[in-house]
């Protein structure tokens, strides 16, 4: 009885981990790779690991979006003849949070800041 719910745990976990793998490779993300035939552990082992990476991951991809909006949000407004964002408009081009110098809660802030006279 033991044995058949070890190999129904890694049937599950196997499947789980292609799941996952192919979810995170649609956003670009490479993980790890599953070891041919792998065990039980092995599976969960990888799946606890790369666990662990998500909150990074999802936190960037956030973090990203809310700079990729409020980016685009400037120029518009800028095109509109919006004079208050000039501030803003001298970090132009810029691809992540590293690069603007901030942190996910440094961001967070610059952008409930910007969107407060609205």
């Amino acid at each position: 009885m033991l044995t058949k719910r070890l190999e129904d745990a890694k049937a599950v976990g196997l499947a789980t981990a292609e799941v996952y793998i192919s979810a995170l490779g649609q956003f670009g993300c490479v993980t790890s790779s599953l070891p041919p035939g792998p065990s039980a552990f092995s599976i969960f082992s990888l799946m606890k690991s790369n666990f662990t990476k998500l909150p990074n991951f999802i936190g960037g991809a956030v973090d990203f979006g809310a700079l990729s909006t409020i980016t685009n949000f400037t120029k518009m407004l800028a095109q509109s003849g919006y004079t208050h964002i000039e501030g803003f408009k001298e970090k132009k081009d810029i691809k992540n949070p590293v690069a603007l110098e901030e942190t996910s809660r440094g961001l967070s802030r610059l952008v409930r800041n910007f969107m407060k006279p609205f």
